[in-house]
């Protein structure tokens, strides 16, 4: 199944199994990455998205197990994992189509619909726990925290984790 996202970047859904380590590492995701040309920007993106669909309590490790969570879990029902894939990037698209336009809007929103603001985490990053309060998500250095150490920090969502 090929779904487009927009007029650079095709997707591909790939189901993660014993016979495919690439759709394993892609986590269910697997984009085609066009050739740039004339016609199509040089800079090419890789958004990596990762959604918990049938987990269950045990199937995260013990610091997860409180916090962590799945579709399943949360509707109670079995989620069905290509629909899901096709909301997810429907909305990516029309969040990509809003950014092309008013790259602030998008800013805003998040920061709006984020849980974390202003709410205590902990975090792991690179290995080591660090606690605070959250004051801001930017969108290109991530979490923004007040450590109760002292001092503010800014944790980029490829190396960081929240614990709680």
């Amino acid at each position: 199944m090929k779904c487009e996202v927009s007029s650079h970047v095709g997707w591909a859904l790939a189901h993660a199994d014993d016979s495919s380590i690439a759709a394993q590492e892609q986590h269910g995701l697997k984009p085609i990455l066009p050739t740039p040309t004339s016609d199509s920007p040089s800079a090419i993106h890789v958004i990596g998205i990762g959604i918990n669909c049938h987990q269950t309590p045990d199937s995260f490790p013990p610091d997860l197990q409180t916090t962590a969570t799945s579709l399943d879990l949360v509707s109670g029902t079995r989620c069905q994992r290509v629909t899901v894939a096709k909301r997810v990037l429907t909305s990516l698209d029309h969040w990509l189509r809003i950014a092309e336009r008013n790259g602030q809007q998008v800013i805003d929103t998040w920061s709006r619909l984020s849980t974390q603001l202003g709410q205590r985490v902990t975090l792991s990053y690179n290995k080591r726990r660090f606690t605070g309060n959250c004051i801001g998500v930017d969108p290109e250095k991530g979490l923004i925290l007040q450590l109760d150490r002292g001092g503010i920090r800014m944790f980029d969502a490829a190396h960081t984790h929240i614990v709680k």
